[in-house]
Protein backbone atom coordinates (compact mmCIF):
# COMPACT_ATOMS: atom_id res chain seq x y z
CA UNK A 1 0.00 0.00 0.00
CA UNK A 2 2.53 2.34 0.96
CA UNK A 3 4.60 2.16 -2.31
CA UNK A 4 1.16 2.47 -4.28
CA UNK A 5 0.00 5.49 -2.73
CA UNK A 6 3.83 6.91 -2.90
CA UNK A 7 4.32 6.17 -6.54
CA UNK A 8 1.13 7.91 -6.99
CA UNK A 9 1.75 11.36 -6.61
CA UNK A 10 3.99 13.73 -7.62
CA UNK A 11 4.62 16.97 -5.63
CA UNK A 12 7.08 19.94 -5.26
CA UNK A 13 6.32 19.51 -1.36
CA UNK A 14 6.22 15.12 -1.32
CA UNK A 15 9.00 13.25 -1.22
CA UNK A 16 9.42 11.72 -4.76
CA UNK A 17 8.88 7.78 -5.12
CA UNK A 18 10.91 6.46 -7.64
CA UNK A 19 10.39 2.76 -7.84
CA UNK A 20 10.32 -0.50 -5.65
CA UNK A 21 11.12 -4.02 -4.80
CA UNK A 22 9.68 -6.89 -2.83
CA UNK A 23 12.32 -9.08 -1.81
CA UNK A 24 11.47 -12.69 -0.33
CA UNK A 25 12.43 -13.70 2.44
CA UNK A 26 12.72 -16.60 4.75
CA UNK A 27 13.65 -16.57 8.89
CA UNK A 28 16.57 -19.54 8.99
CA UNK A 29 19.71 -18.04 8.53
CA UNK A 30 22.11 -20.45 5.96
CA UNK A 31 23.81 -23.07 7.98
CA UNK A 32 27.62 -23.55 8.13
CA UNK A 33 27.56 -26.11 5.92
CA UNK A 34 25.73 -24.07 2.93
CA UNK A 35 28.52 -21.39 2.82
CA UNK A 36 31.39 -22.73 3.83
CA UNK A 37 32.73 -24.11 0.62
CA UNK A 38 32.19 -21.01 -1.51
CA UNK A 39 32.41 -18.09 1.37
CA UNK A 40 28.14 -17.39 0.29
CA UNK A 41 25.10 -18.79 1.35
CA UNK A 42 22.72 -22.31 0.50
CA UNK A 43 21.66 -22.90 -2.35
CA UNK A 44 18.59 -20.95 -3.86
CA UNK A 45 19.32 -18.60 -1.14
CA UNK A 46 21.53 -15.46 -0.54
CA UNK A 47 22.23 -12.41 1.67
CA UNK A 48 19.94 -9.75 1.27
CA UNK A 49 21.56 -5.64 2.63
CA UNK A 50 20.19 -6.17 6.03
CA UNK A 51 21.75 -9.11 6.56
CA UNK A 52 18.42 -11.14 6.17
CA UNK A 53 18.54 -14.31 3.70
CA UNK A 54 16.42 -14.04 0.51
CA UNK A 55 14.87 -16.90 -0.85
CA UNK A 56 14.73 -17.81 -3.94
CA UNK A 57 11.38 -19.43 -3.32
CA UNK A 58 9.31 -20.92 -0.42
CA UNK A 59 9.24 -17.39 1.52
CA UNK A 60 7.95 -17.27 4.89
CA UNK A 61 7.38 -12.93 3.98
CA UNK A 62 8.52 -10.76 2.03
CA UNK A 63 10.60 -6.94 2.94
CA UNK A 64 10.18 -3.76 0.60
CA UNK A 65 12.33 -1.77 -0.64
CA UNK A 66 11.31 1.93 -2.01
CA UNK A 67 13.77 3.88 -3.69
CA UNK A 68 13.12 7.72 -2.70
CA UNK A 69 15.07 11.09 -3.70
CA UNK A 70 17.81 12.14 -1.81
CA UNK A 71 16.74 14.54 1.08
CA UNK A 72 19.88 16.27 2.08
CA UNK A 73 18.83 17.68 5.39
CA UNK A 74 17.78 15.43 7.65
CA UNK A 75 14.17 15.54 9.08
CA UNK A 76 12.33 18.25 10.43
CA UNK A 77 12.12 17.16 13.82
CA UNK A 78 16.08 16.70 13.79
CA UNK A 79 15.62 20.93 12.62
CA UNK A 80 13.42 21.57 15.28
CA UNK A 81 15.23 19.53 17.81
CA UNK A 82 18.36 21.68 17.45
CA UNK A 83 16.59 24.68 17.08
CA UNK A 84 17.05 25.23 13.43
CA UNK A 85 13.58 25.17 11.71
CA UNK A 86 13.10 28.98 12.63
CA UNK A 87 10.24 30.13 15.07
CA UNK A 88 7.52 32.39 14.38
CA UNK A 89 7.79 34.06 17.85
CA UNK A 90 11.09 34.94 17.39
CA UNK A 91 10.30 37.67 14.94
CA UNK A 92 12.83 38.51 12.05
CA UNK A 93 14.56 35.65 9.89
CA UNK A 94 13.51 33.12 12.20
CA UNK A 95 9.90 33.71 11.59
CA UNK A 96 10.10 33.83 8.06
CA UNK A 97 11.65 31.09 7.59
CA UNK A 98 9.50 28.86 10.05
CA UNK A 99 6.39 30.05 8.13
CA UNK A 100 8.05 29.25 4.72
CA UNK A 101 8.58 25.36 6.30
CA UNK A 102 4.91 25.35 7.33
CA UNK A 103 3.65 26.31 4.21
CA UNK A 104 5.47 23.58 2.15
CA UNK A 105 4.04 21.08 4.71
CA UNK A 106 0.75 22.48 4.10
CA UNK A 107 1.39 22.49 0.43
CA UNK A 108 2.28 19.29 0.27
CA UNK A 109 -0.61 17.90 2.45
CA UNK A 110 -2.96 19.49 0.16
CA UNK A 111 -1.65 17.60 -2.71
CA UNK A 112 -1.84 14.23 -0.48
CA UNK A 113 -5.32 15.18 0.11
CA UNK A 114 -6.19 15.92 -3.47
CA UNK A 115 -5.47 12.41 -4.61
CA UNK A 116 -8.12 11.55 -1.49
CA UNK A 117 -5.40 10.32 0.88
CA UNK A 118 -5.32 10.72 4.37
CA UNK A 119 -1.74 10.80 5.83
CA UNK A 120 -2.40 9.43 9.07
CA UNK A 121 0.90 9.97 10.63
CA UNK A 122 1.94 13.47 10.24
CA UNK A 123 4.19 15.16 12.56
CA UNK A 124 7.87 16.41 11.76
CA UNK A 125 9.62 13.11 11.58
CA UNK A 126 8.00 12.01 8.46
CA UNK A 127 8.46 15.30 7.24
CA UNK A 128 12.12 15.73 5.06
CA UNK A 129 14.31 18.95 3.98
CA UNK A 130 16.64 19.82 1.04
CA UNK A 131 19.04 22.19 1.57
CA UNK A 132 19.51 23.92 -1.63
CA UNK A 133 23.11 23.66 -3.28
CA UNK A 134 25.26 26.10 -3.32
CA UNK A 135 24.36 28.05 -7.00
CA UNK A 136 21.19 28.44 -5.63
CA UNK A 137 19.71 24.79 -7.13
CA UNK A 138 17.05 23.64 -4.81
CA UNK A 139 16.95 19.95 -6.30
CA UNK A 140 13.07 20.50 -6.74
CA UNK A 141 11.65 17.80 -8.80
CA UNK A 142 10.22 18.68 -12.18
CA UNK A 143 7.04 16.71 -11.73
CA UNK A 144 4.19 17.11 -12.71
CA UNK A 145 1.07 16.07 -10.28
CA UNK A 146 -0.96 13.25 -11.45
CA UNK A 147 -3.72 13.88 -9.02
CA UNK A 148 -6.21 16.94 -9.34
CA UNK A 149 -5.46 19.75 -7.68
CA UNK A 150 -7.13 23.14 -6.45
CA UNK A 151 -6.44 25.00 -9.06
CA UNK A 152 -5.76 28.07 -6.79
CA UNK A 153 -3.21 26.35 -4.87
CA UNK A 154 0.45 28.10 -5.37
CA UNK A 155 2.89 25.20 -7.23
CA UNK A 156 6.00 27.78 -6.01
CA UNK A 157 7.35 26.19 -2.85
CA UNK A 158 7.66 28.36 0.08
CA UNK A 159 10.94 28.39 0.75
CA UNK A 160 11.64 29.35 -3.05
CA UNK A 161 10.42 32.82 -2.16
CA UNK A 162 12.73 35.31 -1.35
CA UNK A 163 15.49 33.86 0.57
CA UNK A 164 17.34 35.38 3.81
CA UNK A 165 21.12 34.91 4.01
CA UNK A 166 21.24 34.85 7.47
CA UNK A 167 19.46 31.22 6.77
CA UNK A 168 19.91 27.69 4.28
CA UNK A 169 17.39 27.99 1.83
CA UNK A 170 15.37 24.43 3.07
CA UNK A 171 12.20 22.90 1.23
CA UNK A 172 10.42 20.23 3.10
CA UNK A 173 8.67 17.40 1.52
CA UNK A 174 6.19 15.04 3.68
CA UNK A 175 7.24 11.77 3.40
CA UNK A 176 5.85 8.18 4.79
CA UNK A 177 2.83 7.32 3.78
CA UNK A 178 2.99 3.65 6.29
CA UNK A 179 0.20 4.22 7.78
CA UNK A 180 -1.92 6.42 5.14
CA UNK A 181 -5.54 5.37 3.73
CA UNK A 182 -7.28 6.05 0.57
CA UNK A 183 -10.50 7.43 1.23
CA UNK A 184 -13.01 5.84 -1.60
CA UNK A 185 -15.59 8.11 -3.46
CA UNK A 186 -17.95 10.16 -1.11
CA UNK A 187 -16.22 9.22 2.25
CA UNK A 188 -15.20 11.76 4.57
CA UNK A 189 -13.17 9.22 6.78
CA UNK A 190 -11.90 5.64 7.32
CA UNK A 191 -12.28 3.80 10.26
CA UNK A 192 -9.42 1.91 11.47
CA UNK A 193 -7.15 0.63 14.33
CA UNK A 194 -4.99 3.57 14.96
CA UNK A 195 -1.45 2.85 15.07
CA UNK A 196 -0.01 6.14 14.74
CA UNK A 197 1.25 9.12 17.31
CA UNK A 198 -0.59 9.42 20.34
CA UNK A 199 0.37 12.92 20.30
CA UNK A 200 -0.61 14.08 16.97
CA UNK A 201 -3.54 11.85 16.86
CA UNK A 202 -6.87 13.85 17.01
CA UNK A 203 -9.98 13.59 19.33
CA UNK A 204 -12.06 11.31 16.98
CA UNK A 205 -9.01 9.13 15.70
CA UNK A 206 -8.34 8.57 19.70
CA UNK A 207 -11.46 7.18 20.34
CA UNK A 208 -12.91 5.94 17.44
CA UNK A 209 -9.88 5.63 14.90
CA UNK A 210 -11.79 7.82 12.41
CA UNK A 211 -9.00 9.03 9.87
CA UNK A 212 -9.99 11.83 8.03
CA UNK A 213 -8.45 14.57 5.98
CA UNK A 214 -9.72 16.80 8.91
CA UNK A 215 -7.42 14.71 11.57
CA UNK A 216 -4.57 15.28 9.55
CA UNK A 217 -5.64 19.04 9.96
CA UNK A 218 -5.30 17.97 13.82
CA UNK A 219 -2.02 16.67 13.42
CA UNK A 220 -0.67 19.69 11.80
CA UNK A 221 -1.89 21.98 14.16
CA UNK A 222 0.49 20.26 16.61
CA UNK A 223 2.95 21.04 14.23
CA UNK A 224 2.02 24.48 14.07
CA UNK A 225 2.83 24.92 17.41
CA UNK A 226 6.28 24.00 17.13
CA UNK A 227 7.12 26.08 14.35
CA UNK A 228 5.54 28.62 16.27
CA UNK A 229 7.68 28.23 19.61
CA UNK A 230 11.00 26.50 17.48
CA UNK A 231 11.33 23.65 19.27
CA UNK A 232 9.56 19.92 19.49
CA UNK A 233 5.81 19.09 20.84
CA UNK A 234 7.95 16.01 22.48
CA UNK A 235 10.52 19.37 24.26
CA UNK A 236 7.20 21.38 25.08
CA UNK A 237 5.39 18.67 26.90
CA UNK A 238 8.40 17.36 28.91
CA UNK A 239 8.56 21.07 30.19
CA UNK A 240 4.66 21.12 30.73
CA UNK A 241 4.63 17.41 32.23
CA UNK A 242 4.39 18.38 36.14
CA UNK A 243 2.12 21.21 35.33
CA UNK A 244 -0.25 18.91 33.64
CA UNK A 245 0.59 16.16 36.13
CA UNK A 246 1.28 13.80 33.02
CA UNK A 247 3.78 10.40 33.36
CA UNK A 248 5.97 9.88 31.01
CA UNK A 249 7.34 6.12 29.74
CA UNK A 250 10.70 5.64 29.14
CA UNK A 251 11.37 7.26 25.10
CA UNK A 252 9.58 10.22 27.34
CA UNK A 253 6.22 10.34 25.61
CA UNK A 254 3.74 11.69 28.02
CA UNK A 255 0.25 9.89 29.08
CA UNK A 256 -2.48 10.05 26.63
CA UNK A 257 -5.13 10.37 29.02
CA UNK A 258 -5.86 14.09 27.70
CA UNK A 259 -2.69 15.82 28.42
CA UNK A 260 -1.71 16.30 24.83
CA UNK A 261 -5.57 18.47 24.16
CA UNK A 262 -4.79 19.64 27.51
CA UNK A 263 -1.42 21.20 26.59
CA UNK A 264 -2.39 22.18 23.53
CA UNK A 265 -5.09 24.76 24.81
CA UNK A 266 -2.61 26.26 27.95
CA UNK A 267 -0.46 26.97 24.47
CA UNK A 268 -2.86 28.56 22.27
CA UNK A 269 -3.64 30.65 25.11
CA UNK A 270 0.29 31.76 25.32
CA UNK A 271 0.01 32.26 21.94
CA UNK A 272 -2.94 34.48 21.85
CA UNK A 273 -0.89 36.90 24.05
CA UNK A 274 1.21 37.78 21.31
CA UNK A 275 0.66 40.16 18.30
CA UNK A 276 0.96 36.82 15.85
CA UNK A 277 -2.74 36.81 16.28
CA UNK A 278 -3.17 35.28 12.51
CA UNK A 279 -1.37 32.40 12.79
CA UNK A 280 -2.65 31.68 16.45
CA UNK A 281 -6.44 31.54 15.18
CA UNK A 282 -5.03 29.25 11.92
CA UNK A 283 -3.45 27.01 14.58
CA UNK A 284 -6.68 27.27 16.75
CA UNK A 285 -9.19 26.43 13.81
CA UNK A 286 -6.88 23.40 12.73
CA UNK A 287 -6.97 22.12 16.90
CA UNK A 288 -10.73 22.79 16.88
CA UNK A 289 -12.63 19.99 18.99
CA UNK A 290 -15.22 19.10 16.32
CA UNK A 291 -13.53 17.90 12.98
CA UNK A 292 -15.88 19.69 10.44
CA UNK A 293 -14.95 22.74 12.14
CA UNK A 294 -11.50 22.37 11.03
CA UNK A 295 -10.17 23.96 7.86
CA UNK A 296 -9.08 22.03 5.00
CA UNK A 297 -5.71 22.11 3.74
CA UNK A 298 -6.94 24.27 0.60
CA UNK A 299 -7.85 27.08 3.30
CA UNK A 300 -4.89 26.58 4.82
CA UNK A 301 -2.38 27.24 2.45
CA UNK A 302 -3.94 30.29 1.24
CA UNK A 303 -4.14 31.31 5.38
CA UNK A 304 -0.69 31.21 5.52
CA UNK A 305 0.21 32.57 2.81
CA UNK A 306 -1.36 35.60 3.42
CA UNK A 307 0.85 35.29 6.80
CA UNK A 308 4.10 35.09 5.05
CA UNK A 309 3.23 37.70 2.54
CA UNK A 310 2.52 40.51 5.16
CA UNK A 311 5.59 38.76 7.45
CA UNK A 312 7.93 39.30 3.86
CA UNK A 313 6.27 42.83 3.15
CA UNK A 314 7.13 43.78 6.79
CA UNK A 315 10.78 42.01 6.75
CA UNK A 316 11.03 44.48 3.80
CA UNK A 317 9.87 46.99 5.39
CA UNK A 318 12.12 46.80 8.44
CA UNK A 319 15.21 46.07 5.85
CA UNK A 320 15.19 49.51 4.15
CA UNK A 321 14.41 51.18 7.45
CA UNK A 322 17.67 49.60 9.26
CA UNK A 323 19.24 50.20 5.22
CA UNK A 324 18.49 54.23 5.65
CA UNK A 325 20.25 54.95 8.72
Amino acid sequence: MEAAISLSMAHENLVATYTYMLKPLVQQPPSAEDGAADGGGSPGRSVGPDGVTVADGGADAHKLYIVQELCNGGSLGQALARGMAGSVRSGGSGRLLALRLALDVARGVAHVHACRIVHGDLKPDNVLLVVAAVDGDNQHAEATAPCPGPASLSTTPASASAQDPAFPALTAKVADFGLSLPLPEDATHQSTRYQGTPARAAPEVAAYGRLSTRSDAWSYGTMLIEFFYGCTFEDIAALYANFLEGSFDANGTLDTRGQYRRLCTLLLQDMFTTPEHAYTLLTASCLAPEPHDRPTFGTIVRRLEGILGWAERQAAVQAAGQAAH
